[in-house]
């Protein structure tokens, strides 16, 4: 689970975050056009946002500076981007990667659906991406994984989803909710938590089914050739039923019973794990 969690952060800080929040280029140069002259007389709501950007840069800044600072300044992003953006990415590369991610969550820039909606959704950005910290720096067996830890997690997650779409619902109708209306959106977001319970539960069925030791069907020779036969009556009855019934060349058959043996030979390998 270690490496999902570090992958979610990649996505969080990657998917949308990171280029709100890095202002710099990995070369240092400014990631936003130099206006033209006719534009410099910004609006109030360009102004707020050009200093929330200023804000989240330095912020940046600061992160960046904690946590390299044997770095060069103009050097830094470059070289989080190289330990953080891998596949085996360093310890300081996670640890920067986890402060931008919460950084971001609880600095989300407001959504236009009022204060409710972006209290509830900075609350629930928090709540995943500490969820998503705290997964890579303690791995848990997938077997123990749970979505919510509790009932009380996972009632809150649902009131706070249901509330968040009622309130865009709302907005984009212009009018209030009606008390059916009310209900579908909670029975959809209901069912989609369910969905989410239901699918972790079947990955871990199958989880535990490929580590559970291999038992052959056959205990000899003469088992074991018929079991291959089988295997490649299969294979051929499958491409068969591909090909539209395609009369099965000498060769095609040939290959088929070629991979029908090598399944059988991995099934054994993995007997004698």
């Amino acid at each position: 689970m270690k490496i999902a969690a570090i992958a979610v952060l990649s996505c969080l800080v990657a998917c949308g975050q990171q280029d709100s929040i890095l202002g710099q280029n990995v070369d240092g140069q400014s990631a936003t056009p130099e206006p033209k002259t006719s534009q410099r007389k910004a609006s109030p709501a360009r102004q707020e946002a050009a200093h929330e950007e200023a804000t989240q840069e330095e912020a940046i800044r600061r992160i960046l500076e904690r946590n390299l600072p044997d770095v060069p300044e103009r050097e830094r992003e470059k070289v989080y981007r190289k330990e953080a953006f891998t596949d085996r990415p360093t310890q300081r590369g996670v640890q920067i990667m986890k402060e931008i991610a919460l950084f971001a969550a609880r600095n989300k820039a407001p959504s236009g659906y009022g204060s409710e909606y972006d209290r509830l959704d900075k609350e629930a950005s928090v709540n995943y991406t500490n969820k998503a910290i705290e997964a890579s720096e303690t791995p848990v067996d997938i077997q123990n994984h749970k979505v919510f830890e509790n009932e009380a997690e996972r009632e809150a997650y649902i009131e706070n989803l249901v509330r968040r779409r009622e309130i865009t619902y709302q907005q984009r109708e212009g009018r209030t909710l009606t008390n059916h209306e009310k209900q579908v959106v909670r029975s959809f977001t209901e069912s989609q938590v369910s969905r989410r319970e239901e699918d972790l539960k079947k990955y871990q069925e199958e989880a535990a089914q490929n580590a559970a030791p291999r038992v052959l069907p056959y205990t000899d020779a003469a088992g074991r050739a018929a079991y291959v036969k089988k295997k490649q009556e299969e294979r051929l009855e499958r491409f068969q039923a591909l090909s539209s019934g395609t009369p099965v060349s000498a060769e095609q058959k040939q290959y088929l019973f070629k991979i029908a043996e090598a399944d059988v030979l991995v099934e054994e390998a993995q007997a004698r794990k």
